[in-house]
């Protein structure tokens, strides 16, 4: 596949940081089409099609963001995003519930990795009990994780632990959030054209990681609505 985004992708967004209304979008929208519009959504369809042909029994969906904000929900600024996304997860009325893969790229930043988008109370509290009951399966895959350099581990800290086992489950028992993340300044990765390539195996080494995180989510909603 040749190279999807180039510099020009992200001239694009910093202008827009800085032009954020509606006359110089539409003044610049072939430009946006061309490097930030088309290069997505080719990434998106590369990057789903490998993962879900490898997988089809995921059950996964892809979802692209769009660059207008949502009008109602503004709070000063302007109408339209400076950044995009694209999803890879089961289809949930509750985005926060599920765990899923994402890429996100704005001008400064770019990354991609599987997790919780701020992920619900009751799950955090199920995913906390899943390693009391197995710690050793969390050790097995902390360690695994541990011993690549591509992703890091992220997610908001509690102010004040959680305890847990201790160890090296330290971090992964006393986060609000959990993600799972690469992320970089705009570089020579985000031009290659072995771009999609790259996100499907790393999505791939996260495959157990979000299996897991799964699992957990869809006991803990099911615990949920028994107890209504």
């Amino acid at each position: 596949m040749a190279a999807l985004f180039s510099p020009a992708t992200i001239d694009f967004l910093w202008a827009l940081r800085f032009n954020n209304n509606r006359e110089w979008f539409q003044e610049h929208k072939p430009t946006y089409e061309e490097h930030l519009l088309q290069p997505i959504r080719a990434l998106a369809s590369a990057v789903y099609d490998a993962f879900t042909d490898a997988h089809p029994d995921l059950g996964l969906n892809l979802h692209i963001s769009r660059i207008y904000r949502d009008a109602r929900r503004l709070y000063g600024r302007g109408p339209l995003k400076d950044y995009l996304w694209f999803t890879i997860e089961q289809p949930s009325a509750d985005h926060q519930a599920r765990p899923g893969f994402y890429f996100t790229i704005s001008p400064e930043r770019w990354g991609y990795g599987m997790g919780f988008y701020e992920a619900r109370a009751a799950v955090m509290q199920a995913y906390r009990q899943d390693i009391d009951r197995n710690p050793q399966r969390a050790l097995d895959l902390a360690q695994r994780f541990g011993a690549q350099d591509t992703f890091r581990l992220c997610g908001p800290l509690y102010a004040r632990s959680k305890g847990g086992p201790g160890g090296e489950l330290t971090e992964w028992y006393n986060r609000r959030s959990l993600g799972l993340e690469f992320e970089s300044e705009p570089d020579e990765r985000l031009f290659s054209p072995g771009l999609a390539e790259r996100m499907a195996e790393g999505f791939e080494f996260l495959l157990p990681y979000y299996q897991w995180l799964f699992g957990i989510a869809s006991r803990s909603d099911a615990d949920g609505r028994d107890d209504r």
